[in-house]
């Protein structure tokens, strides 16, 4: 009987190391397991911030290139304004300039030849006043 109380025991102590190595087996896999998720968690977290990142300096490229496009369509409207505005002065002091040449010239016609520059604008007056006749007679 001492043989199956030996063979009984060692059976006994055979299970409680068994269960004991499956216990640490168990606690040691839940381990990894804690420690596996705790560094998808902390890779997760970098991952989020290093694109919190990327996307903030995509942000400030992006305003410090429309603050550059700004000023420059500011100063290509600045330069386009003066010209036009140069060019505005250049065509008024042309046309006042063709104004003085031609009244001067209207001018010094009709001094130098006071009779004909007469029947000139009676001709030019008669004309236009048959022209208008002739309009308002077609209305009707």
């Amino acid at each position: 009987m001492k043989t199956d109380q030996n063979f009984a025991d060692n059976a006994a102590l055979a299970l409680k190391n068994g269960a004991n190595k499956l216990g640490d087996a168990v606690d040691s896999m839940s381990n990894n397991a804690h420690r596996g998720l705790d560094a998808a968690e902390d890779a997760a977290s970098e991952s989020l911030n290093n694109a919190k990142h990327s996307a903030e300096q995509m942000l400030a490229r992006g305003e410090a290139a429309f603050e550059r496009f700004g000023a420059k369509a500011s100063d290509y409207a600045e330069r386009g304004l003066n010209s036009a505005k140069h060019a505005a002065e250049e065509v008024g002091s042309n046309a006042k300039g063709l104004y003085n040449r031609y009244s001067d010239a209207t001018c010094s016609y009709v001094a130098e030849n006071p009779v004909r520059s007469i029947v000139i604008s009676a001709a030019i007056g008669a004309t236009v006043t048959a022209l208008l006749m002739s309009a308002l007679q077609n209305r009707r």
